[in-house]
């Protein structure tokens, strides 16, 4: 299984328009942060966690060129406006893609994107929307979906367990039945958006406190906002087991 990260900035991107902060004038690639999602692939099966604004440019840098399903955490536009972003794939491939997220989430993509749904639309992708809950467990091509609910501020979403590996991002807090379905990860990706504390998302402090919980063996940070810093300086303060993630970046699993 392959994981590769497409994305890991906030809903603004790093760096912030308009911004002249010590972020944001990096030089370093390593502190160009588009918006989050990955894609993880087993076999000739591909399936994509979130469709960012950045989709099309992730998927021209890392030469992607087929997607299968969509999980959606939820429906917040920094996760869901590259949606249309699918439709050369499927065009070109003559295919349908599955699309799994709450019913909230799934009606709200579809007020948004009614013809994508419609097959009667000239050149529309026909996407198969299926609703899951938190407690549905999901066979997805030849992956086993867990979903996990966590709270983004007062808004219930979704994080997801496949095999060994769990991607949570935009959590704020995580529930002790939740937090038990996130035990014994090779690899976790977690959110953490800055130093200090904020509303809707955890802040490093906190991220770190879930990850001396549930001890994973590897932790990659997410949804980084420009107010973290440049990244070389804050994995220099991080154990070698947590570090902040980088666009583009790969992780191969067992």
């Amino acid at each position: 299984m392959k994981i590769t990260i497409l994305g890991t900035g906030t809903s603004q991107g790093v760096p912030v328009i308009g911004c002249n902060c010590d972020t944001c004038t990096s030089p370093w690639k390593q502190d160009k942060r588009t918006r989050s999602s990955i894609v993880i692939t087993k076999g000739d099966f591909s399936l994509l966690i979130d469709t960012s604004p950045d989709l099309r440019a992730q998927f021209l840098i890392n030469d992607i060129t087929d997607i299968d399903a969509v999980l959606y955490t939820h429906e917040h536009n920094d996760h869901v406006v590259g949606f249309d972003d699918l439709r050369p794939i499927t065009l070109f491939l003559n295919k349908n893609v599955e699309v799994y997220g709450e019913k909230r989430v799934l009606d709200d993509i579809i007020r948004k994107y009614q013809y994508i749904f419609n097959k009667s639309y000239p050149g529309a992708l026909v996407a198969i929307p299926t609703e899951i809950t938190e407690d549905s467990n999901i066979q997805v091509g030849p992956f086993l979906v867990k979903p996990i609910r966590v709270i983004h501020g007062n808004l219930p979403i979704l994080g997801y367990r496949i095999d060994n590996f769990a991607y949570i991002t935009d959590a704020k807090q995580i529930a002790h039945k939740e937090m038990e379905k996130l035990k014994n990860l090779d690899v976790l990706i977690l959110n953490a958006l800055k130093h200090s504390s904020h509303s809707t998302h955890l802040s490093l402090e906190e991220a770190n406190a879930i990850v001396e919980e549930l001890k994973p063996k590897q932790t990659y940070y997410t949804h980084i906002g420009h107010q973290m810093g440049r990244h070389f300086t804050i994995n220099a303060t991080l154990p070698s087991n947590i570090q902040l993630a980088v666009d583009n970046q790969t992780i191969e699993l067992a």
